[in-house]
């Protein structure tokens, strides 16, 4: 019988360079704050459609609030932090 575990690796545990880091960490900080999603483990948890349904309401948030260009900064975050994630 085989047991899978999960091994959640943060932006800060990544390769990208330190700059890149604190920005990401930053961007999805924010995104933790201002969406429905709270937590890594909520993130990685979070089926894709209702992800997808989620980031595009923060998105329509985030119009109000930023210029298009730190839009694209934030769902970059969100999508790192997304692929970082593996499973052992």
């Amino acid at each position: 019988m085989s047991t899978k575990q999960r091994q959640v690796l943060t932006i800060e545990d990544s390769n990208l360079a330190d700059a890149t880091k604190k920005e990401y960490g930053y961007r999805l900080k924010q995104f933790f704050h201002d969406s429905t999603i709270k937590s890594y483990e909520e993130l990685i948890d979070t089926p894709s459609e209702e992800l997808e349904n989620t980031l595009v309401s923060y998105c329509k948030f985030l119009l109000t609030k930023v210029s298009e260009k730190t839009l694209m900064t934030y769902n970059l975050a969100i999508k790192i932090a997304k692929l970082v994630t593996t499973i052992v």
